[in-house]
């Protein structure tokens, strides 16, 4: 935060006299131009108003863009590690390092693959479903927090399977098949 320092004496503060004066006189009527000043007049509040909407855009334009970028990278990283020649069998010794590098705020195994899923009026679409480990959700706030149906404490049992992004009141159910 910066500190505000007082103004010195004699400061005229963030408009000067000459230039209050020269407001002044365009802003003013005259008896014979008072149809200028009310020109100026709304040409004033025009521009008031422009800035106005433009700060408040811009401010929700910034609040939108950052709960875009937690929702992203709540459940999506910013880094991704793949085998390239070998099956990844050690990503648990992978997962520890990874956790160990400043910054990092956590670092979660998972496998993915493509399925076809297909909802109530046998609508087909491809999708991409990914699993992980109880302790990985765990990790991810974002998802662990955001189970709409169901809970996590049994998730592994059968009876309660949490439904993360869906409203309580879709009846749509989806099947997937690989």
């Amino acid at each position: 935060m910066s500190d505000i320092t007082p103004a010195a004496p004699g400061d005229p503060g963030p408009f000067s006299r000459f230039e209050f004066i020269v407001a002044w006189r365009y802003l003013r009527a005259r008896r014979r131009d008072r149809f200028v000043s009310v020109i100026a007049a709304l040409t004033l509040t025009g521009i008031a108003l422009g800035v106005a909407a433009l700060i408040v855009v811009t401010s929700v334009m910034n609040g939108f863009n950052a709960e875009i970028v937690n929702k992203l990278l709540g459940l999506n990283g910013h880094f991704a590690a793949y085998p390239i020649e070998a099956r990844f069998t050690d990503y648990e010794a992978a997962t520890a390092e990874l956790e160990r590098v400043e910054g990092v705020v956590a670092a979660i195994p998972y496998v993915e693959g493509q399925a076809l899923a297909s909802g109530a009026r046998s609508d087909f679409t491809g999708v991409i479903a990914r699993g992980a480990s109880f302790a990985s959700i765990g990790k991810l706030a974002l998802l662990r927090d955001g189970a709409i149906l169901g809970h996590w404490d049994d998730w592994d049992s059968g009876r309660a399977s949490p439904s993360a992004g869906a409203s309580p009141k879709s009846s749509r159910s989806a099947s997937a098949t690989r």
